[in-house]
């Protein structure tokens, strides 16, 4: 079900708080202990709120959501929080390039590394891979007027 179901079926969606920790009361979670945050969306306000609810569902990236379960201490007895963490760093380089560039044809644009995956056995994860071509569709080919 998606994010727009769920809120179809009653579901709440609270925004700028920051989940700080999910507190367990025997084999459940029994509340999400949030900070408030500023418009700005990183300033906390120093007003703290505490989320009950039936179900929580843990969707905060590749790094938030390990973080979050390790920040609160939940079961993990084969220890597989956050071994399996997939970094997706994204930065562009722009540069005005002498000749038509078409990023469609020709070597790929993006490269990854496999050399952690798997490297001491199950469980060691970790893929490296750099921008891929995303950004460059928005720039239009062709050349540059200088002024």
């Amino acid at each position: 079900m998606s994010a727009v179901g769920a809120l179809d079926n009653n579901a709440r969606l609270f925004h700028s708080l920051r989940a700080d920790k999910l507190v367990m009361n025997q084999d459940r979670i029994s509340h999400l202990q949030a900070a408030a945050l500023a418009a700005d969306g990183v300033t906390p306000t120093g007003v703290n709120v505490t989320l009950r609810a039936r179900h929580f569902v843990v969707a905060a990236s590749a790094i938030g959501s390990p973080g979050l379960l390790l920040r609160s201490y939940i079961p993990d007895p084969h220890q597989r929080i956050g071994k399996g963490s997939f970094i997706h760093p994204v930065n562009a380089t722009v540069a005005q390039m002498p000749q038509q560039v078409d990023p469609f044809y020709g070597a790929p644009q993006s490269v990854y590394s496999d050399e952690f995956n798997f490297r001491n056995g199950f469980g060691e994860h970790h893929h490296v891979r750099n921008l891929s071509i995303h950004d460059a569709s928005i720039f239009p080919t062709g050349t540059v007027d200088q002024p």
